[in-house]
């Protein structure tokens, strides 16, 4: 059994301390309850030009300097019972947890070669923001030092920004720590953050904040109830599959070409699909065929959720050197029976399907708000999550990662899609009840597409 060591805990805080409390805008509540945080794990080889505590100061150093542009991440989710909302406030000497721990029994090199992600292992190296009760923490990190590398685990709570924001917060991050270690890194981030949550209204927004919270969070303060069972047994019971897959730029070219043609409707247009959509609608129909092999039900409908950005609509009129750091997302389902993704024209079904509900979406973010507080469970219900244009070119000081992951992801069927390291290549993380895993494998790994980084 992996274990890790922490030596030392210490808060990276901000300078000002008179910040007003920053109320949740209703893109944040819908995500106040979410079971998993937004979490990552870089994996480095050890530096040769640094010792690993110089690293770790170097890190803690640029960290402050980036809070300065993103505040919110320092902040607290806190329940202000006078108007019965949430708020991020800003506790003077809390700010955000910085962990430097040491494991001598979990290696670099074991990480990276092993045929099945460790995923116990993954779990040690990011912190626990997680809290049932408010107030709660928005985001720490953990720095390790493992054998033969170093890892850079965080977590960040979803409420506080969506993966636009998180990115943007990332790439500043890293360049400041290139900058510092005498490079220039290879992200140069210009777009000034802003975090006014008065820049995403919308009219109902406040009555629909309202419906959002007595949905999700019924008991405030509590933000999650009590588990009727113990989830470590539930997970051994019900074990969970997670896996990467590796789409590379040759694999998502035959994949998308494969697509079109394939992709004609009925009055002959046809339609060349965006990355996002090929591996999302390529997901969908492997998931459908990986559970019709134990649903003798398969004309109830598979189940596709997914994020659509609001900010091309919402925020068209931001100058280019600014950009909204807060989440700016809404959920969007579609759904096709199992028998018509399984048949042989499936994926042509789900492609448009998957297109018009994008098309819809982006003309009009808001007509999908009423799926926040759907039924968005359930063992018929796949989910991508991610943007496939970030990922592998952060630069913490001493080069690219030489692999990412999520230590866990939010949902039982789910695939959360990065950039890859090779270029023109996409990452799919994916996790999958153990029993649905083989098949689905069996299903998503064509036209070249590998089965780990």
């Amino acid at each position: 059994m992996s274990s890790v060591r922490i030596h030392r805990t210490s808060a990276v805080i901000l300078p000002t301390t008179n910040l007003a409390p920053l109320p949740l805008s209703p893109f944040d509540a819908m995500f106040v309850s979410s079971e998993v945080p937004l979490n990552y794990v870089y994996m480095y080889p050890s530096p040769t030009t640094a010792s690993f505590p110089e690293l770790a100061e170097s890190l803690k150093h640029s960290l402050a300097q980036t809070l300065q542009s993103f505040h919110p991440f320092a902040g607290e989710l806190t329940y202000l019972s006078s108007s019965r909302t949430i708020a991020i406030v800003f506790p003077g000497a809390r700010g955000v947890a910085f962990i430097e721990a040491e494991s001598t029994d979990i290696g670099l090199k074991g990480l990276l070669d092993a045929e099945e992600l460790d995923t116990e292992a993954l779990r040690l190296l990011v912190p626990d923001i997680r809290r049932d009760v408010l107030p709660a923490p928005v985001m720490a990190v953990q720095v390790t030092q493992v054998v033969g590398g170093v890892v850079v685990g965080f977590a960040l709570d979803h409420t506080v920004a969506d993966g636009h924001g998180l990115f943007h917060f990332l790439n500043t991050w890293t360049a400041a720590t290139a900058a510092a270690n005498g490079r220039s890194g290879s992200s140069n981030p210009k777009p000034l953050p802003l975090h006014d949550r008065n820049l995403v209204r919308f009219d109902g927004e406040e009555e629909f904040n309202r419906a959002v919270l007595r949905h999700f969070t019924p008991n405030l303060p509590r933000i999650r109830e009590p588990k009727l069972h113990d989830p470590t047994a539930e997970e051994q019971q019900h074990p969970v599959i997670q896996e990467t897959f590796v789409f590379t730029a040759t694999a998502l070219q035959h994949l998308k070409q494969r697509r079109h043609i394939a992709s004609m409707n009925p009055v002959g247009e046809q339609l060349v699909p965006s990355t996002f959509v090929a591996i999302a609608a390529h997901g969908w129909v492997s998931f459908s065929r990986a559970i019709s092999e134990s649903s003798a039900d398969d004309d109830k409908p598979v189940f596709i959720l997914f994020l659509v950005d609001c900010r091309p609509t919402l925020l068209m009129s931001l100058p280019a050197d600014q950009v909204y750091a807060g989440n700016c997302v809404v959920f969007c389902k579609a759904g096709l029976k199992g028998s018509e993704l399984t048949a042989p024209n499936g994926i042509t079904r789900a492609l448009w399907t998957l297109t018009k509900v994008v098309k819809e979406a982006k003309a009009d973010p808001l007509k999908y708000k009423a799926e926040v507080i759907a039924d968005n469970q359930g063992d018929r219900m796949f989910v991508v999550s991610g943007i496939p244009r970030f990922g592998y070119e952060l630069d913490v000081g001493f080069g690219r990662p030489a692999r990412i992951e999520r230590a866990r992801l939010g949902y039982h069927s789910e695939a959360c899609l990065m950039a890859g390291r090779e270029p023109g290549s996409v990452h799919a993380m994916v996790a999958m009840p153990a029993e649905n895993m083989p098949a689905f494998r069996q299903a998503f790994m064509v036209d070249g597409v590998q089965g780990r980084p």
